[in-house]
Order: C-alpha cells, then structure tokens, then sequence
C-alpha cells in the first residue's frame, strides 16, 4: 500500500518509541486523513515479519470495513480472520476483534497472545474489557488510533496510554489540502433550549436532551434551513436520541425531503440498502445519533445537520469531521448548527492524556510535531456567521476531477477518460476511451470510496500529467485560437474570466457527459 509521508512518518514514530521500551503508543490523525491507511500497513507489516496481530474494533460496521482492507492488503502467505459473534477465526495471522465479543473471558481466553494490538477509536479504551485485554497481555505492543485524544467524563487516557508518538491538526490537514475547510452557519438556536436539562459523566444527559429538542419549532426549522442553505447537498443529521433522530427525520420527509436513519441497530442489509440509496442521491439526509459519527465513509457528504448540544469537544470533532473529506466537487463542508453546538467549541484539538500533565522531558520534540498556525490568534475557532460565502477551494487530490450531469465523476487525461463508480457496498475504478464507453475495463474493484478516489487520481496523473494534474501550470494560461473555435463549433459558452484549464474542463465535460452515460451497464468485465 503507498502511504502519504505523514502516514509513514506516524509508522516510523510507532517503531522508534517501541525499540526504546514503551509499549502503549498513540497515533492522533483527524477523521478523513486515512488513519485506517496506517493501521492497515502497520498490521501487514508486523503480518509479513511473522508476527500476529490483533485489530480492536467496537462496532460491527467497523469490523465489516476493516475485514475488507486487510483481506485487500494482506501480504502474500499470511491470512485474516474475525472474531465477532459466531465468527471464531482466532489463529490467522491478522484477526480484526470485536471488542464486544472479547467481553466474555471465555472467549478471550480462547484468543492467540498477540505481538501486536492495534485499537481504532482509542478514546473510548477505558472500558472493563479493554482493562481485561490489557491486563492479560502486559508485554504486547499496543497502537492506538484516534481523531480526539480526549474524553468528557474523569477517567485519563494516561491511565491506559504511555505517549501520543505522533499526531496533526485538523488545520493542518485542510492546510495541506487532505480535508476541505469547514464553514458554519447558525440557524436560530433558541436560547433556553438548555434550561433544564442535566449533566452526568461531564456531557448532557441524552434523554433530556432528545426530549428538549423534539419540538415542532426546532423540526419546521432543521426543514427550512436544509432547503435555504444545503439543498441538492448530502447531509447527515446528528441528533441526541434515535428517537429524536427519527422525529426530524419525519419532519424532513414532510418537507419533501429525502430521508433515511441508520442506528445502531439497524440490520447490514438495511444499512446497505440505505447506504446504496444515499450514494444514488435518492436520500438526501441520513438521521442518527452516534452510529455515523465514528469509522464512517461516505466523503461526497458535505453538510452537517447539528440537532444535539454538547459540552464533549472530542464528540463534536467526530461528527463535524464527518463532512470535511474531499470528493470531486466538493469545495467545502457546511455546518447548519440549530442548537447552539458549536458555542465554546473549536476544532483544535490538543491530545490529552492527563488534565494535569507534569513536565515532559520530550517537550520540545513535541513541540515540533506542533502546528505553529494551532495557537494565539489564528486558532481554528469554529465562529458561526450568518450567511457566511463559500470558500472556493477543491482539495485533497493532484487530478483534475469534474463530474457529469449525471453525477459520474471522472478525470480526463489526452486519450481516457477515468472514472468512479458505486457497486453495491463498495466502489470501482474504471477507464474507457474518451469517445467510447465500450473500451472500457475495471482497474480496480471492491474498495473504499477513498481508496477509490486516490487510486483513480493517482493513476490519472501518471497517465498524462499534462491534462490531468490540477496544477499544470498551463491551466492558468490565456485560452487559445484552437480552443475558442472548438467552443464555438459546438456552443460552448466562453467567459471573460476564462482561463485555459476553464474552458479546457468545460469541453471534456461535454464529451464525458456522452461517454459515461452509460456507466455500470455497458462496462466489460
């Protein structure tokens, strides 16, 4: 698997602090910037050296997703199984475990010793079966994964985690060009939403805050400020309870918006079913409560419907973080706040092992592991404006991506056109002749929408730098002879603004938009 530099950086940083004598490491990388890439190569590397492996998962669409990686990415000769439920494959080399399912000790015990314990979502590892897990293998390697290094209630992360060896900044990362940059709008959060409702183990209290937001004023207004500001965008509403979930839900379908819940219990083939719907944008909206707002994929979502109050900085990272990954298109991600949400909130956020940390004799390599652009008065503070424009900004690949008129999205090179397609949970890479769909063939299958994308962007422009890189610095040329009297034997408009790579893209959106009409149909095997 190629890895972007910080990724392999967090794996060097991993190794080094291990082959110094501490075991319990943490690896702090924002939602979106592929920490799954890293714990999927540090689990076949350790596979490949002989060693066995554990994944630790605490949710069952996360133990689906991951199961599917390292099958992808396994190394030759070395095998994946899964201990979850009636699923029991405990000698393979790699075994992606439900943490759930070790809740018995029956079951643990049963286990092969790992050398290696990778555990995503690190933030909630103070739970009595990870006590249990940790306790019976003292001398393993343990490497811990999360977006928010950080908890809302009185237990420490120190208490289970040695040292955080490496993280970055979610304003780094938009920086950098991995996510897109978040923009707020407040949308009428009445004042006293939050009169009484109580606080318990530093958070409110979900019953009373379902019941606090389940009015038909604050439903009539989630409706009305989708369709003002983020119609025709997939949105994902977060709400404090399932069943204030599916009261908006209702109101959005009331509305004529389309609208879909997944939750924790909701069945794999409903959730593939609705899933399938929301990629063919025939939903519009996913409701939930905390079932998306972790190890959740779906990057061409770009709005953030926030229905529940928080004081835990950590939870409303992950659900922002779940709209800020790029996709073609997509330049940035709205956040409609009906409840006062982001009130007090920021986005940095510095991990956190202990409230009252001592002197650290590594300060200063921490401190160059710091993002300078973190502190002072530049802080990423999440400030809410009404009205507020869009940042006019496509990050996150080096390829040129546009989308059809039917919402195939796809880069043009001189000759190909390559191209994304959704097939069933997963999605599919595909190239064809840029006149003919019927050339076309599978380059790759049965991946992640991120795999898909960057595989896709990477192979584009190692085609044909020239026409595919975002970047070429033809792009911001002056339009030429040959291309003004293309445009205007076929009608395409011309501006006074345009620059070559404009009217470029606007040409080869006519051609793709014949090409791919017929993608998923007429696709050899």
């Amino acid at each position: 698997m190629s890895l972007r530099g910080y990724q392999s950086d967090a794996i060097d940083c991993l190794d080094k602090s291990w082959s110094d004598g501490l075991l319990r490491l943490g690896i702090g990388l924002p939602t979106g910037t592929g920490k799954t890439h890293v714990m999927t190569e540090l689990a076949a590397r350790t596979a490949a050296a002989g060693q066995h492996v554990w994944i630790l998962l605490h949710r069952d669409q996360l133990v689906i997703q991951t199961e599917a990686k390292m099958r992808e990415h396994a190394p030759p000769g070395r095998t994946v199984g899964v201990v979850q439920g009636d699923r029991n494959v405990t000698m393979a080399n790699i075994v992606v475990v439900s943490v759930h399912t070790l809740g018995s000790p029956k079951r643990l015990h049963a286990m092969r010793p790992p050398d290696l314990v990778i555990v995503d979502e690190a933030h909630v590892s103070m739970s009595p079966t990870y006590d249990r897990i940790f306790e019976r293998y003292p001398n393993a390697r343990f490497a811990g994964f999360t977006a928010t290094w950080t908890r809302s209630d009185k237990r420490e992360l120190g208490d289970r985690w040695q040292k955080i060896v490496f993280q970055r900044s979610i304003r780094w990362a938009i920086r950098e060009g991995f996510l897109v940059p978040p923009r707020g709008v407040s949308v009428g959060a009445p004042e006293d939403l939050l009169d009484g409702v109580r606080t318990r183990g530093g958070d409110y209290v979900k019953s009373d805050l379902g019941a606090a937001v389940s009015v038909d004023a604050m439903r009539s207004n989630i409706s009305r400020g989708y369709l003002e500001h983020g119609e025709g965008r997939s949105a994902v509403l977060f709400a404090p309870t399932r069943a204030s979930a599916e009261y908006f839900r209702e109101g959005l379908l009331s509305a004529g918006i389309s609208a879909a819940g997944i939750y924790a219990g909701t069945s794999p083939r409903d959730r593939r079913l609705i899933f399938d719907a929301y990629r063919k944008r025939q939903v519009s909206v996913l409701t939930t409560c905390t079932a998306l707002a972790e190890g959740w994929d779906a990057p061409w979502c770009s709005v953030a419907l926030m229905a529940r109050p928080t004081k835990h900085k950590g939870l409303y990272i992950q659900q922002v973080g779940r709209v800020l990954r790029p996709w073609p298109g997509k330049s940035d991600a709205l956040v409609l706040d009906f409840v006062g949400a982001a009130e007090g909130m920021s986005l940095n956020l510095e991990a956190i092992l202990r409230e009252s940390m001592p002197d650290d004799p590594d300060a200063d390599e921490l401190e160059d592991e710091r993002d300078p652009l973190e502190v002072g008065d530049n802080e990423l503070t999440f400030k809410l404006v009404k009205g507020t424009k869009p940042v006019d900004l496509f990050a996150g690949t080096p390829a040129q991506w546009q989308s059809t008129d039917l919402g195939v999205n796809f880069v043009a090179t001189k000759s190909h056109l390559y191209f994304l397609c959704p097939v069933d949970d997963t999605w599919s890479v595909g190239i064809c002749s840029i006149n003919d769909i019927r050339s076309g063939r599978w380059l790759r299958q049965g991946v992640s929408a991120e795999d898909a994308l960057n595989y896709a962007s990477i192979v584009a422009v190692d085609d044909d730098y020239t026409h595919a890189a975002s970047d070429a610095v033809w792009r911001k040329g002056k339009i030429s002879d040959a291309q003004v009297r293309q445009a205007r034997s076929i009608g395409c408009p011309i501006f006074p603004e345009d620059r070559r790579g404009d009217l470029s893209d606007r040409l080869t959106w006519r051609q793709a938009c014949v090409t791919l009409r017929s993608v998923g149909v007429t696709i050899n095997g």
